[in-house]
Order: structure tokens, then sequence, then C-alpha cells
């Protein structure tokens, strides 16, 4: 994600005069926007730190995980988060607390008397949608008006209790040609409805349905991480006619993915909002969070299940980060690739953000933009604009940075800005200013 945190050194970095080379610039930088100052730092690093006020959207961090942080990505999130920044909460999600849910009225009289002479009790049969269930999906009972009938009455009123087989018992109304159960528990069961005419004649029919866990092997890759830092599902196998999976990445987001076994990276740093469709910034994730897992198949989704626990810890520790000073600093040539180094004790770092700002011997004023270009500005607002709010993206690879300068240097002031942030969201800037007075 991009960190919109405020910067305080960038106060420092660009001032309404540039001294260059003796010739007193000035810019009208007071009717632009706030003053800020381009101290002469004389070679010397400038060592500003803040806190950061940490704004992110889904799902990750530099951001979008499934699962969701500053550089995580919660959807299937990636290690710059955040969290797997990153797919959408299933459409019909799969629910861990089973209910029953009746489709009929549960209340119908049965009748005390019949013909005279009626020995016979009602034939009939009914249907169910599955024989065997996931924990979590329905079974439906179907039975309409064909299916059952009194051979000796002529005008059978028949009464329809369903046993679901778990202590649980449903009557049918008169017109009802279904109910729907949702079993809580894993077992096998045997659903029994009993139909009674007026004389008291009973029949029952029986159909046994089965109830288990899906298959299904999966881990989580670390037990232990601090905040932002990434982590992987590991899923090695699936069920048998599983068509669709849903991760709860244990940060109230869940993602809807396609069967595959495999990796999905993911990081914990804020809960998501869903009610505001964003991720809640005011508060980072610490402690013991549980990641879960449903399948769906023909039947619908099962309950989810426990992946794991992982114990997220808090980082509170600001990344390292410097700019390097080369042992002629005074010279051009010795600022052709800018150089420094980042590293981070807790959650890491991934990236530095750095640009440049220099003037000529004629007072001009020029800014590296992310791409890496010159663009000459007259006012700080521009130099934010241009050059600073985005900043050139650097990878830190094994603790060190480097950038490429443009061709244009020459002499005069040459100041580089750089900041970087940890995967918790903790920022450090450096600055370093110099004169160049030799080619």
């Amino acid at each position: 994600m991009k960190f919109r945190h405020a910067r305080p050194l960038v106060a420092a970095i660009v001032s309404g005069v540039m001294v260059a080379a003796g010739v007193v610039f000035t810019s009208p930088a007071t009717a632009a926007g706030p003053a800020a100052t381009l101290a002469n730092l004389a070679g010397e690093s400038t060592d500003t730190t803040v806190d950061p006020t940490e704004t992110t959207t889904s799902p990750t961090a530099e951001e979008t995980t499934t699962s969701p942080t500053p550089e995580q990505t919660t959807t299937s999130p990636t290690p710059e988060q955040t969290t797997t920044e990153p797919t959408t909460p299933p459409t019909t999600p799969p629910t861990t607390e089973p209910t029953t849910t009746p489709t009929t009225d549960p209340t119908t009289t049965a009748p005390t008397t019949g013909p005279t002479g009626d020995a016979s009790a009602p034939t009939g049969t009914f249907r169910v949608n599955a024989t065997s269930l996931w924990l979590g999906q329905s079974v439906q009972l179907s039975q309409t008006s064909a299916d059952f009938q009194d051979d000796t009455d002529t005008d059978p009123q028949i009464t329809r209790v369903v046993n679901w087989g778990d202590g649980t018992t449903q009557t049918l109304a008169a017109g009802a040609s279904s109910a729907t159960k949702q079993y809580t528990r894993v077992a096998s069961y045997t659903i029994t409805v009993t139909m009674t005419d007026r004389a008291g004649n009973a029949r029952a029919l029986t159909r046994a349905v089965a109830v288990a866990n899906p298959s299904g092997k999966y881990s989580l890759s670390r037990s232990s991480v601090y905040q932002g830092y990434p982590f992987a599902v590991k899923i090695t196998s699936l069920p048998a006619g599983t068509r669709y999976v849903s991760i709860d990445w244990g940060n109230n987001y869940r993602s809807s993915l396609s069967p595959k076994t495999g990796s999905y990276n993911t990081s914990l740093l804020y809960d998501w909002d869903a009610t505001n469709g964003r991720w809640d910034t005011s508060r980072k994730i610490t402690g013991a969070r549980t990641l879960k897992i449903a399948f769906w198949n023909a039947n619908g989704w099962s309950a989810y299940r426990a992946i794991g626990t992982v114990r997220v810890q808090a980082d509170a520790v600001r990344p390292s980060l410097s700019i390097t000073k080369p042992s002629k600093p005074s010279r051009v040539s010795s600022w052709k690739t800018v150089r420094g180094t980042a590293s981070d004790k807790a959650s890491g770092v991934t990236h530095v953000w750095m640009t440049v700002a220099r003037s000529t011997s004629s007072g001009k004023l020029y800014c590296l933009t992310p791409q890496r270009k010159w663009k000459r500005f007259y006012t700080d607002a521009q130099f934010m604009t241009y050059c600073s709010n985005n900043g050139v993206r650097v990878t830190v690879s094994k603790g060190k940075w480097a950038v490429r300068m443009p061709s244009g240097v020459s002499r005069g002031q040459f100041l580089v800005y750089a900041w970087t942030f940890d995967r918790a969201g903790n920022l450090t800037e450096r600055a370093r200013q110099v004169t160049l007075t030799k080619s």
C-alpha cells in the first residue's frame, strides 16, 4: 500500500531560499504551501523519526488476502500484505452455528375419529436431497401429496411427524411438501416420517443420513509472527467434490478461492471493518488469532474448521535507515548512484522510498520523480506533488538499497531524502545534503 503518514522531515527538505554556488534564489514557497526549509546540513545526516498514522486499503497494507497490512494481502494475501490485500468474501458464507430451519407449520391436530372398520395404515414414501453431508450442510426432506395415501379412507386426513434422529421432531402441516434440518454434530442419523390416519393407524418410513467433517489437510507455516509479518496457509489436500474454498483469515476477512492446493500468503495487522468496507486502523492486532477453512460442494457450504492459531506479537521498534556518505562527497561523480542501508529487528522492511532535491548555479530547482526523471519545481507544494508524496520505490536486498541518478546532476546543492516503513507501519526518515563543487 501507499503509506499516507505525515512525514515531518519533509518540512526540512525544501526552503524558500536555496544557496547554490554563491547565488541566492528565492522561490514563492510561502504563497504555495507550508514553509519548508532545505537546511544546509553540510554533509551531516538528519535523524528524525516519527510515529505514523497508518491508513490502509483492502486487503493489504502496501496493499490486499485474501486474507490483509502495510505491504500485506488477505485474499490470497501476499508477503507485501498485506493481507492477501486480498478477493471478496463468499456471497453465501458457511455457517459456524448450525440451526434447524422448519419450513412448515409445526402445529397440526391429528384426527381423533376415523371411518368404522379402518385397520389399514397409510402408505407412502419420502426423499432426501443427500444421504451423505458435511457438517454445516442441510438435509432437505421432500414429500408431496402424491407421495402418501390411505387406501381405506375416502376422505384421508393423515398426520405426518418427522423425527430427525437427534432428539428433535417436527410436525408437517397438511399442505407442506418439504422440511429442512441442519445437524450440529458429526454422526449417522435415521430420519423417520410417521404417518397416522384418522383411525389411528400409523406407518413409519425411514432414511439414513451420515454427517461428517470434510476431509483435507491444511496447516499454518508459522505459529508466532510480528504484526504485519507474512506467513502462509498451506493446503495439501482437498475433500472430494470441492468446488470452492473459503478462508477466514482471523481478522474478520474471508476470501472465496478456487479449489487448489498450495500456499496462500497473508499477514495480520488490522481487523476488517465489514460495516464500512475498510481496514480498522485505529488498533493493531495483537494476541492469538485462529484461522479457519470451509468447503463448498453440490450440497452447499460446510461449517468452518480451524486451520491453526497464530500468536501476533506487537512491533513498536522503528526500522534502521541510512544514506551512505561517499568518500568524496563534494564531487558530482560521487553521487552517480545514491546508496544506503535499511533493516528492522522485528517485522522487517522490504522497501525504501527516496527522492532528491538539487539546485543549479543559476538557482534552478529540480527534484527526482517516481519515474526517476528530473522535474523542475518552484514551490514546496510542487516538490511534494511531483516527487515527495510517492517517491522512488527501491527494493531492499540484504539490508542495502541503491538508486542510480539520471544525467543532469551539476555543481550546486544536492539533498537526498529517504524514508521507510516496516511491515507494522513504523516510520523512519533520513536526509543528507552536500554542496557539489567539483565534477
